[in-house]
């Protein structure tokens, strides 16, 4: 999938995380980041046990691609899985998604290295989103 979410995770051979995150997309409505699919149901959708969504789910809230919150429904107490614009934009990650990206530019005015969810492309070029900088892409 071309989310930079979904790279990161293979980057990092977090298979588990990768088919979690997949589940709880598969599972979004069109207005809401915000899902709650049970074990049982995510284990259906992508073919894993419970120990790997439990330890998909902890490396997502890691990487910081999502957040979790729990409700009481009866006896019983829910979760509500709410995924982060750091799925889809690079630029918004966490240092420790962020470390595993691989960096393709550099800005001009400040120096920093960055990945495509750092810059924009506009009518004189590519443009740092943080200083507003001319950027070059490297040729890897």
């Amino acid at each position: 999938l071309p989310i930079p979410a979904f790279q990161v995770l293979a980057r990092s051979n977090n298979w588990p995380a990768q088919k979690v995150l997949l589940a709880l997309v598969l599972h979004m409505g069109k207005n809401s980041n915000c899902v709650f699919p049970s074990y049982g149901t995510i284990a259906k959708s992508v073919g894993i046990g419970r120990n790997s969504i439990s330890k998909g789910l902890t490396v997502l809230y890691e990487f910081g691609f999502i957040k979790i919150a729990r409700f009481p429904q009866g006896k019983q107490w829910r979760s509500k899985y709410y995924l982060q614009p750091s799925c889809w934009n690079s630029g918004r990650m966490n240092g420790k998604a962020s470390h595993m990206r691989t960096k393709t530019a550099v800005c001009l005015d400040c120096g920093e290295l960055m990945d495509r969810g750092g810059y924009g492309t506009g009518p004189n070029g590519a443009v740092h989103w943080g200083c507003g900088g001319k950027v070059i892409r490297s040729r890897r």
